[in-house]
């Protein structure tokens, strides 16, 4: 953005000056009358404004600060007095023009010095109107011309200053500035209407102050002179003491550098030293933070200073707008009037000086600037011949080898970063030779080593699992950390076969134990593969599908592998659009719940139900949760979802209690793991029950084993606070996670739930059914409750009978169904009225 003002800035100022130029002079030129009854013929007052362009002064406000100006407004005070209107923009315009031809300047700059100028004089012109008499040569017309010529100057250093600030950033101090040009303004203006005044009385005594002014102007020159000659002077003992008395060759390159873009007021003073082991870079600009050490120079800029290093013989001045500053190799380093000179060591060529001038700036770099770059040029050749170059390039290489280590390899691991990666793969995608594969892998259960083990133990297991993606992978691919826990990997010249045999290598090796710290740590890793090749592919493109891979392996389980297919973009989408509407789907109401019964198996008398949530989606229909409940958890909705769920199932209750009254039905409701771990999530459940009015036997809250990954204290302390109040908790599909007896016999747990799993596997062997009588066996020495899931056929229902499974739900019973569908199904086994049935049905109808 800052970029962007400093180039169009200028122009907009321009334009803008331009614009209030073009629409104020026809207006003064039809409403101001003319102050002169005889003027001056157009010629000689056009004349003396392009003389006026070329008296230029420049004062040093401080050694590196320098404010310049020209003679336009003594012009302009003559022309007031003397000269017709219209010569006055037409005498800027043409001294602007004139000068141009000589100078030069960038376009911006000549387009911005007439539109100044013109805005300035159109502003003096205004103020001699009002302050002036129609008399040719009074007082009072002298004076406004004077206030006139103050104006102008006044006006055109404030537009100086602010070109220049949008240019390059920085302007000189606007007070400084405004002092100078008035002091300036009335020295010019009153040298312009004594010599008016003085004419008018005899033409020989106009020449009295005109000599003045260019006694004045031979001495100004000769001081000038002067000047520089002691600048050279001052700057070779700086430039000597710098170079020798610095401890660091790079110290004393960028003092010199420093002084020479003071001397010369430039932008840029930059040195570029070519060894046969690459190129290297120091520069200095306008502020102190532009000053940097010597770095590596970009290979752009290596290319464009061996070149001008082959092509320049001596010291050389390239003019803006010449061809070699706009598209020759001076234009890698410089824009404005630039100075190129060669660096010679031992009658070698070892390097380049360019020096640019200010952008914006009214300082050109002159012929007589040529010989102060020489100078300090070959005092940069004696410090090279020392020998000190050689000990700083060694010192450059090895920097440029740290930051090379830093950015492209990983600190705890040592493989190759993503920087790395990406640069591998961007060649791979680029050249498109041969079949290659990306796989990314991603650990199962990281997150648990380091909360357990801390931070130090989990970098000891990245270490061992780097070592052990190497061993799998040999030499022929790249083995990658992208961070966290997730590695990722490139195959050359494989072919599907070999992938996939790499990817099950990986997670073998993945599974087996690691000792940390004495004790034995058992972790996984899930992968995601991508094929390279064939249609041009992006390297961005190649590792988002391998991501996606990776998303339906983990989806699947863990320990698992996925290859990409074209389908799952479709999925990822489907997945980022229900990701969207879930902001919106629980405030539209959406979700509803469905109710299955759990059945008594010796009776079939329907003894509970599960709230299971669906969503009415309005464009797909009804999604079951495996559609969109993992979305939930990723996106962080699971929280809103659930407590949504078990306000909805304590409304159901409360509208059932007329019908359950006197038994001991109660309803299951699933929460999750994030959800139980909610600030005050205790005392908002018993604050729903007691608005709601449903006693806390009515409600049973399942959760998951993942819960026994971190440390349950916290959690036993939850549960127990609502068990105070009757609400009971069940283990849902025990048996498939991380649950240990002693914690079993810690949590107050009233039941658990088969998996459906192991339900599905009974009449298939005598294994399946020892394990499901081992739980239930389990279950009832600990004094739990069973309940089977996923029953569907007499088989297996008759086999959990066998084996003493009090209760089940299934298909086989009944599927989910709304309140409604519920009572006419089982309102038969339930043993109040049926005019309490009648009134449970008119209150979920409604």
């Amino acid at each position: 953005m800052q970029r962007a003002r400093r180039v169009w800035g200028p122009w907009v100022l321009t334009l803008l000056l331009g614009v209030i130029a073009a629409a104020g002079w026809p207006e003064a030129l039809a409403h101001v009358p003319r102050h002169a009854p005889h003027p001056w013929p157009w010629v000689a007052t056009v004349a003396l404004f392009v003389v006026g362009r070329f008296l230029r002064v420049e004062l040093h406000a401080t050694r590196t600060a320098t404010i310049s100006f020209v003679m336009a407004d003594l012009a302009f005070v003559v022309a007031l007095l003397l000269g017709q209107l219209w010569t006055i923009p037409a005498g800027l315009a043409a001294g602007a023009v004139i000068a141009a031809l000589f100078q030069r300047p960038p376009l911006v700059k000549f387009l911005f010095n007439i539109a100044q100028e013109s805005v300035g004089a159109l502003a003096g012109t205004v103020v001699f109107d009002l302050l002036g008499d129609t008399r040719q040569f009074s007082g009072r017309s002298g004076f406004a011309a004077m206030a006139g010529g103050l104006v102008m100057a006044m006006f055109c250093q404030l537009a100086v200053s602010g070109v220049t600030r949008l240019a390059s950033g920085t302007a000189q101090s606007p007070l400084r500035a405004l002092w100078t040009g008035t002091v300036c303004s009335i020295a010019n203006s009153s040298v312009a209407v004594e010599a008016v005044f003085l004419g008018s009385i005899a033409v020989p005594l106009a020449l009295v102050p005109a000599a003045f002014v260019i006694v004045l102007f031979a001495v100004y020159s000769t001081l000038r002179r002067q000047q520089r000659v002691t600048d050279r002077s001052e700057l070779l003992y700086r430039a000597t003491a710098a170079l020798h008395e610095q401890p660091n060759l790079d110290d004393g390159l960028l003092s010199v550098l420093g002084e020479l873009r003071g001397a010369l007021r430039a932008e840029w003073a930059r040195l570029v030293l070519l060894t046969p082991e690459g190129a290297v870079t120091c520069a200095v600009g306008e502020r102190i933070e532009d000053g940097t050490a010597m770095t590596a120079a970009a290979p752009t800029e290596e290319s464009a200073a061996r070149r001008l290093a082959a092509e320049v013989d001596d010291v050389t001045l390239y003019r803006a707008g010449s061809v070699e500053v706009t598209s020759g190799a001076v234009s890698v380093f410089a824009h404005g009037d630039t100075v190129v000179a060669p660096v010679r060591r031992n009658d070698e060529r070892a390097g380049v000086v360019v020096v640019d001038a200010r952008a914006g700036s009214a300082d050109r770099l002159s012929k007589s600037d040529i010989g102060m770059v020489e100078m300090m040029t070959k005092q940069i050749g004696m410090a090279l011949e020392r020998g000190d170059l050689e000990r700083s390039i060694h010192q450059l290489v090895e920097l440029e080898r740290q930051l090379r280590q830093q950015a492209f390899y990983d600190s705890v691991t040592g493989l190759a970063n993503r920087n790395h990666l990406m640069t591998e793969l961007a060649d791979l995608c680029r050249t498109q030779n041969g079949q290659h594969a990306v796989l990314l892998v991603d650990l199962d259960d990281f997150k648990t080593v380091n909360d357990s083990l801390g931070h130090v133990a989990g970098d000891e297991l990245l270490k061992t699992v780097a070592q052990r993606l190497v061993g799998c992978i040999g030499a022929g691919g790249l083995v990658a950390r992208l961070g966290g826990d997730e590695f990722a990997i490139i195959l050359r010249d494989a072919d599907d076969l070999s992938c996939e045999r790499t990817a099950q290598r990986i997670i073998g090796a993945l599974s087996q134990v690691t000792h940390l710290e004495g004790r034995e740590v058992g972790i996984g890793a899930s992968v995601g593969l991508r094929r390279t090749g064939g249609v041009p592919d992006q390297p961005a493109d190649v590792l988002r599908d391998a991501d996606l891979a990776l998303y339906n392996a983990k989806s699947q389980g863990k320990g698992r592998f996925a290859r990409f297919e074209p389908v799952m973009h479709a999925q990822a989408q489907e997945r980022l659009e229900l990701t969207s509407a879930l902001a919106t789907a629980i405030d539209r109401g959406e979700f509803v719940l469905a109710y299955q019964p759990i059945v008594e198996l010796g009776s079939g008398r329907v003894a509970a139900a599960e709230a299971l949530v669906r969503w009415r989606h309005p464009e797909r229909g009804e999604l079951s949760p495996g559609a969109f409940l993992r979305l939930t958890e990723e996106s962080g909705w699971i929280v809103e979802l659930g407590w949504y769920v078990l306000r909805q199932a304590l409304q159901q209750l409360a509208a059932w209690e007329p019908v359950i009254a006197g038994t001991d039905f109660y309803l299951s409701v699933n929460v999750s793991t994030r959800q139980l771990k909610e600030p005050h999530f205790a005392e908002d459940v018993l604050a729903l029950l007691r608005a709601y009015g449903v006693p806390g036997e009515r409600l049973v809250l399942e959760i998951t084993e993942s819960l026994f990954i971190d440390d349950p204290r916290p959690t036993k302390v939850v549960l127990e606070t609502m068990a105070g109040a009757g609400v009971r908790f069940g283990l849902d599909d025990f048996g498939t996670g991380y649950s240990s007896l002693s914690q079993l016999q810690e949590l107050p747990l009233a039941l658990v739930k088969i998996d459906r799993a192991f339900v599905a596997r009974l009449g298939l062997g005598a294994e399946s059914r020892l394990l499901v009588r081992g739980i239930i066996q389990l279950a009832d020495a600990l004094h739990l409750h069973v309940v089977a899931e996923g029953v569907e056929t007499a088989e297996q229902r008759d086999a959990l009978v066998e084996m003493h499974c009090r209760r089940a739900q299934g298909y086989l019973f009944g599927r989910p169904a709304s309140p409604e569908q519920l009572i006419e199904s089982f309102a038969g086994d339930l043993p109040p009225t049926a005019a309490a049935v009648t009134v449970l049905r008119s209150e979920a109808s409604a």
